[in-house]
């Protein structure tokens, strides 16, 4: 049940009421942006319509659910391949900007303004950037979902939170070290998209689809993981009053 149970716990039944569906809800409009993404993605790599995005992505949370039902098994090897796929995609971008990196050409026109930048405050920035490093190690408790599931969740819960956050750290630096060194740090000024400015810079045209394929790839196991998460904080709900009853099945 993740967050939903220790509010319970600690706080009583509203507060575990609020927490539950609350994680419950923006757990399933995660899975659906996700998926919106990599529909997005697979439409631009092999130039199909852009109406077929949302088709796409639901199908892929279908199919994913199709999956999920057959077992916990399964679940468990679609979580372990689709984890390997994504870490193997980040690295292989780190790879490219260390060993192209040199050759890099930034277009003067694309290296954006920093007066923007220049204006807010220390702080105001300092929050900025603390956003999207937060939403990087978002997750790291996720191991808490599927604690009944676990054959010793003493200690398997704090080692596989522990290892997993030591991982996206050293994965997350290696990429910020990748892009600074690939192209000047001034070029990711207003831009929208940091991989998609570097792999521009080493490959030109052929840059946005490389990122694409690193989309395609890598978000996959984010649908599995929140589809997962989902449903046992539902389970967990339903079998203690707080949901819908036919949840528990």
């Amino acid at each position: 049940g993740g967050q939903y149970v220790f509010a319970r716990r600690v706080f009583g039944d509203y507060a575990g009421f609020v927490v539950g569906w609350m994680d419950w809800i923006s757990t399933c409009a995660s899975i659906a942006a996700i998926s919106i993404v990599i529909g997005e993605s697979l439409v631009s790599v092999f130039s199909l319509s852009h109406d077929l995005a949302s088709p796409i992505a639901m199908a892929i949370v279908a199919a994913f659910t199709i999956l999920l039902m057959r077992g916990t098994k399964l679940g468990d090897n679609a979580q372990r391949l689709t984890s390997l796929a994504k870490t193997v995609a980040l690295l292989v971008l780190v790879g490219a900007c260390f060993i192209f990196g040199k050759r890099a050409h930034v277009d003067p026109a694309a290296t954006g303004s920093t007066t923007h930048a220049a204006a807010a405050s220390g702080f105001v920035a300092f929050l900025l950037a603390a956003q999207s490093v937060i939403y990087t190690y978002d997750g790291w408790s996720g191991p808490i979902y599927f604690s009944e599931e676990l054959d010793d969740p003493g200690k398997q819960i704090p080692r596989s939170m522990f290892y997993s956050l030591a991982l996206v750290a050293v994965i997350y630096l290696l990429i910020n070290l990748a892009f600074v060194y690939a192209v000047p740090l001034g070029s990711f000024a207003g831009s929208s998209l940091a991989a998609g400015t570097v792999a521009h810079a080493i490959f030109g045209a052929a840059g946005e689809l490389l990122v694409r394929v690193v989309v395609i790839v890598s978000l996959p196991s984010a649908v599995n993981a929140c589809l997962l998460m989902a449903s046992r904080t539902l389970y967990s709900m339903s079998r203690d009053g707080l949901a819908v009853g036919p949840a528990t099945r």
